[in-house]
């Protein structure tokens, strides 16, 4: 069974005990990893050149040929591959001198047990994750730019000779299916449709854009018509061109995919750098842990009134500071590849109620009224319950905390088109950008921002000349009505 918060790996065992290889499979598949594993050295040669492997465990004592010459050949495969030694004589193996001279990754001692082999295998596999975005940013420099140009054979011709003549690769389709194919199988940095698509144009775009939201699309047309015009707008085209203009389209094409280059570069760059900062955020909340260990043994203690007072505002900021870690890894966590959203019938009257519980609490014995308007009748919303939950229970607390007296309403609308949660905050307070900004602190906002975008909607916020402070979450699902007798998942 996969453990929450982890991310599926490959992982090779190659020892000649298989006792050892059942137990280590164990112990790795409920972390959630996929584990191949070999008695004989062949063997996991043979299984190492066939699959994509992530890590490696090699026992040093094997038949055959011995663990040095096991990783000797896993380096000639790949140079770069993640390798730990495990042996059940540690004081029969020279540690140091193996990790420098065959340079693995970590030594394990069987006799040590299954907690420091996780230890040792998600260290290396951290290492793993911060080598691949390394040569990620290296591969974006080192690949062709890629394009995709969709229309009848004779079209982009001349385009398609240029920018092979320029080093970029140039795939061609003549319909949308073979598009859709070369889209998904070869990941293009931009995209050319010819105008004779345009009845189709539409629902292509759209599901390149649900595969890869940022792809730059550009179209050639016959004559610019105000059609087209809303076409391009609508979809958010990077360029229309007059087939008339090839040299425009070229150069259009050009800034198209320097763009992409720019924009994934800078995606590399956030990955390492979320990837460097969330082992930071990890480790310290290590160290708050303990913090709050020591301060809650202090609040148990009568040591005096200046005692006391210092362990009660050591709890509140290590409160804080943990609070702040938790927002922060959850903002990571949204952008884990293996991230996956569901579906769900979810009453919007339940989830009001949820919030209203939780606004009760949160208020406690401060002057502040917290009611919700649900719709008529007893709609469902079909989206991700608890991302949903999670997205409007950031909004309320963030309100809730920024409004030191006054009123927090949270209403819902639905049209053909949308449903929209609305969360009204009236200030009673005299200095209405100071609540703003309140509202704005931490990551809490920049949190829900993210999950409204994850479920392809939208978070917007205005304020109005009253003072009321207005935060809309829109989502591109409308409500109806829930069909009697449909199970209710929560």
């Amino acid at each position: 069974m996969r453990r929450p918060g982890t991310t599926a790996h490959t992982i090779l065992v190659i020892d000649d005990d298989p006792s050892v290889l059942r137990l280590t499979r164990t112990v790795l598949e409920r972390r959630g990893h996929r584990v191949l594993t070999a008695e004989r050295p062949r063997d996991g040669l043979r299984l190492f050149r066939k699959e994509s492997v992530d890590l490696v465990l090699v026992d040093y004592f094997l038949p055959e040929m011995s663990g040095e010459e096991v990783v000797r050949k896993l380096r000639e495969y790949d140079p770069l591959v993640h390798i730990i030694l495990q042996t059940a004589r540690g004081a029969d193996v020279p540690c140091e001198k193996l990790l420098a001279e065959l340079d693995v990754q970590g030594f394990h001692d069987k006799l040590e047990g299954p907690r420091k082999l996780l230890e040792s295998v998600d260290s290396g596999l951290r290492a793993r994750k911060k080598l691949r975005s390394w040569r990620n940013l290296r591969k974006i420099e080192k690949d062709p730019e890629k394009v995709l140009v969709v229309g009848p054979p004779t079209s982009f011709l001349a385009l398609a000779v240029g920018l092979v003549r320029g080093g970029r690769q140039v795939f061609r389709a003549q319909d949308t299916g073979a598009a859709l194919d070369l889209f998904v199988r070869r990941r293009p940095h931009a995209v050319v449709l010819d105008e004779t698509l345009l009845p189709e144009a539409r629902e292509l775009v759209l599901r390149f854009r649900r595969m890869e939201p940022t792809v730059l699309v550009l179209l050639q047309c016959r004559e610019l018509t105000a059609e087209i015009r809303a076409f391009a707008r609508e979809l958010e085209l990077f360029a229309v061109v007059p087939i008339s203009r090839p040299k425009r389209l070229a150069a259009r094409v050009r800034s198209a995919l320097l763009l992409a280059r720019r924009l994934e570069r800078w995606r590399a760059e956030q990955d390492l750098r979320a990837l460097v900062l969330s082992k930071f955020a990890h480790e310290l909340r290590n160290v708050m842990h303990a913090i709050q260990g020591y301060a809650e043994v202090l609040e148990g203690i009568t040591l005096g009134s200046r005692v006391e007072s210092f362990g009660a505002g050591l709890a509140r900021a290590s409160s804080a500071a943990m609070t702040l870690l938790r927002n922060y890894l959850d903002l990571v966590r949204l952008d884990w590849p293996g991230l996956r959203l569901r579906e769900d019938d979810v009453p919007i009257a339940h989830v009001l109620a949820e919030l209203e519980a939780l606004a009760a609490r949160e208020i406690g014995e401060r002057e502040i009224s917290f009611r919700t308007s649900p719709p008529q009748g007893g709609e469902v919303v079909r989206t991700d319950g608890e991302k949903l939950r999670t997205l409007l229970g950031e909004l309320v607390l963030g309100a809730l905390r920024a409004c030191e007296k006054g009123a927090v309403h949270v209403e819902v609308r639905s049209d053909c088109k949308k449903t929209r949660f609305t969360v009204k905050v009236f200030f009673e307070s005299a200095d209405l950008r100071s609540s703003v900004q309140a509202l704005g602190e931490g990551l809490g906002l920049a949190f829900a921002f993210r999950l409204a975008g994850l479920l392809g909607g939208s978070l917007r916020m205005r304020t109005d000349p009253r003072g009321t402070l207005h935060l809309f979450v829109d989502l591109p699902t409308p409500a109806r009505l829930e069909e009697p007798g449909s199970p209710f998942l929560h």
